[in-house]
């Protein structure tokens, strides 16, 4: 059966042996093409394509195998003819339209068993040659949900079945192998809608009664009792309704049905009669359709679809005033009804029918939104304080009258403004700012409403922090502030020293903490170097100190000597090659204090702070 539910059939009648192809198109079988085979046939059977054109594979009788498809015009061999040669030939076609036939290869004693597939243009081994290089009969295959090919086949040595799996690249056993008695026949594969493998045959150990076998986890274990048929049987299709119920169908002068209940095997309600070969799926209507001879009418084909009673209870609800129809009649007070329906698939059910008959809904609703929201009640926006009434389609289908109050709260508005220190910032919601001007932000509400606040900022002018050093005195520019010099060394506060000026008396580093119009900032620290150092303490002399325009350095080595003035900025560099007379010429520096850095080959020698002077 294709997407569509249009059955096919594969049969060989027995007037030529050739292959042939039906399918029920208009309540009539119809052929498909011409013959499907080029020759009579040994055997063959047929999967459809997913593109829903049928395929076949049969075996001629001269063991070759032959696989051919429908075009949509007529039947054309798929790939350059036989393809191999063997026995026991199935086919069937993974999700991705591949074709995959499995056969009792007879390319080479001992005859294994084998899977080729159709790749672009040729047919080449699934993975090795052999799935298992025993000789073998029945062999089977199908795919599970992931594609894989899933194969079975009879080890005629022991005459017990196997099942392999496909990885994707090799052939592993399915459990463990040879799992059945000893001399079982007529094996066929099914993989139900879980990805189980279940396995049917004879048992002529059981007066070749049918039995199935599925693989629970790791073990094959027997499906109902072994030999449930009691009947002999041979090939025995099993298949699976929509919620995974095992179906098979199997033959001993007529043909029979049965489904396994959980427990046990039982057999179906209905006979389709006396039958000989046969086959077995479910249509679209989830209905076992069962493809068979019938032997008392010359063996002809037969198609049958299989119904049992059908009864079904349901429950409906219409609105007051509304009716209910149902197989042509039309029901409008409540009450329970039994109605005959004819269904598409041929098999009619019965509907117990409830009728319940719902009454009008009204309903009352408050509802609170921020202002610029709205609320839609069933097709109406409201946005407006106010008492609404609107007409709706309820979830039971009946309409209901909504009656809403909506209030609408005011716009939130705020306005603020703030002044903040040069290099400070403030933040609103989820923005920051530091300069000076107007801004807006929306902040979300107490009440759950959006609010709008409006800030007025002003940023102070930055504080002055030059300080200007002359010789001793430190200086800040600053003016109209109060001020408070700080030791850098512990950045502790100078006490008492609170004027704009600070004469430094002890070599260290000075900053100042100017405060002007409520707001504070730090001047960088200043080093004053050579305050209260002897001449005695130094290996060498520097002088005149303070200086006019030359000094002269004595008692030192040195190749190198450096002017930096208080902030620790380099001036002047004297190298060896500019120093005449252990003298430097310093006339070029404004008055003020500074520091001579002495070195000699890279290693300091000491410095020393001198003042230079006009006089």
């Amino acid at each position: 059966m294709d997407d569509g539910g249009t059955l096919y059939t594969a049969f060989k009648p027995f007037s030529d042996n050739f292959l042939y192809v039906k399918k029920l198109g208009g309540g009539n079988w119809v052929q498909v093409g011409s013959s499907a085979s080029l020759d009579p046939i040994a055997e063959g059977n047929m999967a459809l394509g997913t593109d829903g054109f049928p395929i076949v594979v049969y075996r001629k009788y001269n063991d070759s195998i032959v696989v051919r498809k429908f075009n949509g015009t007529d039947w054309q061999t798929v790939g350059s003819g036989p393809f191999a040669k063997g026995d026991y030939p199935r086919i069937a076609v993974n999700a991705f339209n591949v074709i995959h036939v499995v056969f009792n290869n007879k390319a080479v004693f001992p005859w294994g068993t084998s899977v080729y597939k159709f790749e672009g243009s040729a047919w080449v081994p699934l993975h090795s040659q052999y799935v298992e290089n025993q000789q073998a009969s029945f062999t089977d295959i199908d795919f599970d949900s992931n594609n894989n090919a899933v194969v079975c086949f009879r080890r005629e040595s022991t005459g017990q079945m196997s099942v392999f799996r496909s990885n994707g690249s090799s052939w592993i056993p399915a459990g463990n192998t040879q799992f059945t008695p000893t001399n079982v026949f007529y094996g066929r594969l099914t993989i139900d809608n879980a990805d189980v493998p279940y396995v049917t045959f004879s048992e002529a150990n059981l007066n070749n009664a049918g039995s199935v076998m599925y693989l629970n986890g790791s073990s094959w274990e027997y499906l109902g009792q072994p030999g449930f048929t009691v009947d002999a049987v041979d090939y025995s299709p099993l298949v699976f309704d929509a919620s995974n119920t095992p179906y098979i169908a199997y033959q001993n002068g007529s043909t029979k049905l049965m489904r396994y209940n959980g427990v046990q095997w039982e057999q179906v309600d209905v006979s389709p009669g006396l039958g000989g070969d046969h086959d077995l799926i479910f249509n679209q209507f989830g209905n076992p359709v069962l493809a068979l001879t019938i032997i008392n009418q010359n063996y002809n084909l037969t198609v049958k679809q299989l119904c049992s009673a059908v009864s079904v209870d349901q429950e409906v609800s219409v609105c007051n005033g509304n009716v209910y129809e149902i197989g042509g009649q039309q029901l409008s007070v409540a009450g329970t009804y039994q109605i005959t329906l004819a269904s598409q698939s041929g098999c009619d059910s019965t509907v117990n029918v409830e009728l319940n008959i719902l009454p009008q809904i009204n309903s009352y609703q408050e509802i609170t939104i921020c202002n610029g929201e709205s609320v839609q009640v069933g097709t109406s926006i409201l946005t407006s304080s106010g008492l609404y009434t609107t007409v709706l389609e309820a979830v039971s289908g009946c309409d209901s009258t909504v009656t809403t109050l909506l209030n609408v709260l005011p716009l939130n508005e705020s306005i603020q403004e703030i002044e903040l220190c040069f290099g400070d910032a403030i933040s609103v919601g989820t923005s920051t700012y530091n300069q000076s001007g107007t801004y807006s932000d929306v902040l979300s509400g107490i009440n759950g409403c959006d609010s709008l606040v409006t800030t007025v900022l002003t940023v102070k002018s930055p504080i002055n922090t030059t300080v200007t050093v002359n010789n001793l005195e430190l200086t800040a520019d600053q003016s109209g502030a109060t001020y408070q010099w700080i030791d850098c060394s512990s950045m502790n506060a100078i006490s008492g020293e609170t004027a704009q000026n600070f004469t430094v008396t002890v070599s260290g580093d000075y900053a100042v903490e100017i405060t002007y119009e409520g707001c504070s900032a730090i001047s960088d620290c200043i080093t004053l170097e050579g305050l209260g150092l002897s001449e005695e303490k130094l290996e060498f002399s520097v002088f005149p100190n303070p200086v006019v325009n030359v000094c002269t350095i004595e008692g030192a080595r040195y190749d190198k000597i450096v002017v930096f003035d208080v902030s620790g900025r380099q001036l002047i560099e004297f190298s060896k090659d500019h120093l005449m007379k252990n003298t430097i010429d310093l006339e070029q520096l404004e008055f003020g204090q500074y520091i001579l850095e002495i070195t000699n080959d890279g290693i300091l020698q000491g410095r020393v702070t001198i003042f230079k002077s006009s006089t």
